[in-house]
């Protein structure tokens, strides 16, 4: 089980260097939005905290 991991591990590492191209594209899709949900998401706790103007 062990060797077995570890050779789909080395062919998913073959792949990796084949396509790093597309899959920094594909990392950089998923990064982008997820910054930008998480300053939004703090935005909106920091909004809470302040509260509205009085």
């Amino acid at each position: 089980m062990v060797g077995f991991l570890s050779a789909k591990a080395g062919d998913m590492g073959i792949l990796a260097v084949r396509k790093e191209h597309e899959r920094s594209l594909l990392v950089y899709l998923l990064i982008l939005p997820g910054l930008f949900f998480a300053f939004a998401i703090v935005g909106f706790l920091i909004a809470n905290l302040i509260g509205p103007p009085d």
